[in-house]
């Protein structure tokens, strides 16, 4: 059993929440390869993008991450993981489930499996293409700033993303907005342009996209938004991922721009910002 592991168990419970050491009870093919707790510096979040929040629904997960299912989107021959690829989970009570060791070098995060232990949140939280409508649960929310919190202390990290979302590595809606918001512009502590579906629809109004601005994302805004991505060389799927928020950015700021005439000696009138 890792020691490292236990006394992070120990440490969540210590600060008041409900765990439970679920290691080895789920399927798998093998073990993972292991990786150096000290390289570690914090947690990233994920969602789970479905309507189940209980504990039964990690069993669908792991036999899908192992290509039980059929092929996986974790490896590139599709033929899966060792075993589950996150660490711990948070079911819809706030229960946290321990899913593998810290050491366990899961594929939760590509390009931060070494320096962040994933952490799923069971539920669909993206509110601009969300299927099954769920929100996060207040028990979930106290859960995922607890847990961070709890992990930085014990890591005894300063690294800015000591508290992470998968779009933090990847141009992906994961976690969704809701937990987006809490862990990176209320615990990080970074500014957010466009926080609700009206500010969303807003922003495109104000760079020139045809939409019409009522607050509720439907097939118009979503077509709306595919044309912004399309007209910036954007992967069109219609997602308001941080590479299109990045792209909403810069063109907002272009419209804040003076435009400046400047008449050369040759009569030529040139225009720029």
């Amino acid at each position: 059993m890792s020691r490292a592991t236990e006394k992070w168990i120990n440490a969540l419970i210590s600060s008041g929440l409900s765990v439970v050491d679920h290691r080895g009870l789920l399927p798998s093919k093998r073990d993972w390869r292991r990786r150096d707790v000290a390289d570690l510096r914090g947690v990233c979040w994920h969602h789970s993008a479905g309507s189940r929040t209980t504990v039964d629904a990690l069993l669908p997960i792991a036999r899908y991450h192992i290509g039980a299912l059929g092929p996986v989107h974790l490896t590139r021959d599709g033929s899966g993981a060792p075993g589950i690829a996150y660490t711990f989970a948070v079911v819809g009570s706030g229960t946290v489930y321990v899913l593998n060791d810290l050491e366990a070098y899961t594929w939760s995060q590509k390009g931060a499996n070494k320096t962040h232990i994933g952490g799923l949140v069971l539920g669909s939280f993206h509110a601009t293409a969300n299927t099954y409508g769920t929100t996060p649960t207040r028990g979930q929310m106290f859960s995922v700033r607890k847990v961070s919190n709890v992990t930085r202390e014990f890591l005894r990290t300063s690294d800015r993303l000591w508290v992470a979302v998968h779009s933090d590595f990847r141009d992906t809606v994961c976690p969704g907005d809701s937990i987006r918001s809490l862990v990176v512009h209320s615990m990080r502590g970074e500014k957010r342009p466009w926080g609700n579906i009206r500010t969303r629809q807003q922003a495109l109004a104000d760079v020139g996209v045809e939409i019409h601005v009522d607050g509720v994302w439907g097939p118009h805004s979503r077509i709306a938004l595919e044309g912004f991505q399309r007209e910036h060389g954007l992967t069109v799927d219609g997602m308001w991922g941080p590479k299109t928020e990045s792209a909403m950015v810069l063109a907002v700021e272009s419209l804040d721009r003076p435009v400046l005439t400047e008449i050369r000696r040759d009569g030529r009138v040139v225009r720029h910002h």
